[in-house]
């Protein structure tokens, strides 16, 4: 049974900094994707933990949601 690789922001950059020293993976970076939902996380406390390898996975094809709110707006009159 593999077991799942769960680290906390800073863990997680130095994990892909130490896989790829030039690579674009920040805490800010993180920090944001997790207040926007688009990647997984579980919160103990004040910490967030994120599946390293799901991660990475999502780094290689991520999900692009379309703000499909906005589109169904378009044309419309709204109230004043």
């Amino acid at each position: 049974m593999a077991t799942t690789k769960m680290r906390t922001v800073e863990q997680t950059v130095a994990y892909f900094k130490e896989n790829d020293p030039q690579t674009a993976v920040n805490p800010t970076m993180l920090r944001s994707l997790l207040k926007q939902g688009k990647i997984k996380f579980v919160k103990i406390g004040a910490k967030y933990l994120i599946n390293v390898d799901w991660f990475e996975e999502w780094l290689k094809n991520p999900v692009m949601e379309e703000n499909i709110a906005d589109k169904n707006q378009y044309g419309k009159l709204r109230k004043i």
